[in-house]
């Protein structure tokens, strides 16, 4: 076997989050608004962020393999929406 190209966890969306925020945590994400004004943070903001949202889903009874359905433009916050929910055990619907 090809040990050395084996990975040795799940490679799932908070291991993928974890690891920009370990290893790019002062990169930045940038994404426009709709009013056509731009949005700018670092990956470890969105990392804290998203790791909030984890505990407010699961505070508000978010159970590991509920569906959550998102509705929202396409930037930031849905962007912490499409992390945040997977990070609460839901599946992003």
């Amino acid at each position: 076997m090809l040990e050395g190209l084996m990975m040795h966890y799940p490679l799932t969306i908070d291991r993928i989050l974890e690891h920009a925020n370990r290893m790019f945590p002062h990169k930045k994400i940038k994404t426009m608004l709709p009013d056509g004004s731009m949005h700018e943070y670092t990956y470890r903001d969105f990392y804290r962020r998203v790791k909030r949202l984890c505990n407010v889903l699961e505070g508000l009874g978010v159970e590991s393999g509920d569906r959550v359905g998102t509705f929202a433009w396409n930037n930031y916050q849905h962007m912490e929406l499409y992390f945040g929910a997977p990070g609460a055990g839901a599946v992003v619907h």
